[in-house]
């Protein structure tokens, strides 16, 4: 299926907060994001997502988690001269 099919899909149905738990766990969505108030933050704030982004937005982090890093959790990677990486 395609990104624009299955937003699509997705936006057109009522969220399951339940079901959406259930599925961030198994997916482990945790292992990169913070998901509480009082964790070490390791990763984006998911406890007022909702409130920060829309639903299109969330959509499109859900289905292309890698799109767009949150600002202060980009990655990268030094070559040093001698090639190592």
């Amino acid at each position: 299926m395609t990104f624009e099919a299955a937003a699509r899909r997705a936006l057109a149905r009522k969220g399951n907060s339940a079901k959406g738990k259930t599925l961030y766990k198994a997916q482990s969505c945790n292992a990169c994001n913070t998901d509480a108030d009082g964790q070490a933050l390791k990763g984006p704030h998911m406890v007022d997502i909702g409130n920060r982004y829309s639903a299109t937005e969330l959509v499109e982090s859900i289905l292309k988690p890698s799109a767009k890093i949150a600002q202060g959790f980009e990655t990268y990677l030094f070559e040093m001269a001698d090639a190592r990486g």
